[in-house]
């Protein structure tokens, strides 16, 4: 099917200029003295018939999460606003514990207790689908359980993404930079964890590691490695 994107967008500004007023968000959002005569938020699809009905939605949404990302979710889904119109057949969350895999549409997952927040039970992920394996090593430090390293290395990756918030500097666990992604690669390559094909991507950038993209970028070529970026695509 053709979407001719430039006559939407046609009709979208043709709508924020009707004299309909819709009060999904009232006071702000088409509001230009607000939002900036740049943005796009006058342009409110979600008061368009059909774009924002969970009430009756196609299908169901699973939230995956440890028990701390639960109680929000269920803080979230049991106001009062949703007693009237329950999301129960929309919506299901699905608890996650360390360890204990699982099948979410074809892909097997791990879930491997992180080194960051104390407070709750974070995880990184193992996912496999169709013979290729990879590592999701975001908000995570360094300092692991013996079980979880033990987990790591009993699999071959043909990517690994590995968190690299500090940049240049290196902090006690809850983040890795730069340097401990390479002391990652270099460990899982010395237990036979991946290969010459293996993508080895540094992931999950912030302003606490003070460089560029540009630098980031240098300094993933100078190792082997890929900067991620936005959208970005990897065929492995």
């Amino acid at each position: 099917m053709e979407i001719n994107v430039n006559n939407l967008y046609k009709k979208l500004e043709e709508y924020s200029r009707s004299d309909y007023y819709g009060f999904h968000m009232p006071g702000d959002k088409r509001n230009k003295n607000t939002t900036g005569a740049g943005l796009p938020y006058e342009i409110d699809i979600t008061e368009i018939k059909g774009f924002d009905d969970l009430h009756h939605a196609k299908g169901m949404l699973h939230v995956y999460g440890n028990a701390a990302v639960e109680k929000a979710f269920y803080d979230a889904v049991l106001i009062d606003r949703f007693q009237v119109h329950p999301l129960d057949d929309a919506v299901r969350f699905i608890r996650l514990d360390p360890f204990v895999d699982f099948m979410a549409d074809g892909y097997h997952i791990i879930p491997i207790p992180a080194d960051h927040d104390k407070r709750e039970t974070c995880l990184i992920y193992l996912i496999e689908k169709d013979g290729k394996c990879l590592l999701y090593g975001h908000d995570t430090g360094m300092k692991l359980s013996a079980e979880a390293w033990e987990c790591i290395f009993r699999h071959k990756y043909d990517l690994i993404s590995l968190d690299a918030t500090m940049g240049m500097k290196q902090i006690e666990g809850y983040h890795m930079g730069l340097l401990d992604d390479i002391a990652f690669a270099e460990m899982l390559e010395e237990h036979g964890c991946i290969h010459k094909d293996t993508v080895k991507v540094i992931n999950h950038f912030s302003h606490n590691g003070e460089m560029t993209h540009q630098q980031l970028e240098a300094f993933a070529m100078e190792h082997g490695m890929v900067a991620a970026y936005d959208g970005m695509k990897v065929l492995f």
